[in-house]
């Protein structure tokens, strides 16, 4: 299943970031809120930025607290649908 479409994506070696969202509702069905969305997005222009040598980017530690956050409540939320949709745990 290495080269499925899956809802409008296209097999390809490089993958957009700024799909991500997109990819994860479509693929996994995780229901992502416009917050969420937004929030991604606002940390991934942050990221590309500061990556890009951008000299007028500072952010303190109150932001990149809320930004670790962000990230991790959007992780904790893509594992709990992986875990719910796609594995099966059997008990013992």
């Amino acid at each position: 299943m290495r080269n499925a479409v899956v809802a409008g994506f296209r097999p390809r070696i490089r993958f957009p970031a700024n799909e991500l969202p997109d990819f994860l509702e479509r693929a996994l069905g995780v229901v992502l809120t416009a917050p969420e969305k937004d929030d991604f997005h606002r940390i991934r222009d942050r990221r590309n930025k500061i990556a890009h040598g951008d000299a007028n980017i500072v952010v303190d530690l109150s932001e990149a607290l809320a930004f670790n956050t962000a990230l991790r409540r959007l992780a904790g939320k893509i594992d709990r649908q992986i875990v719910d949709s796609f594995l099966v745990i059997e008990e013992r």
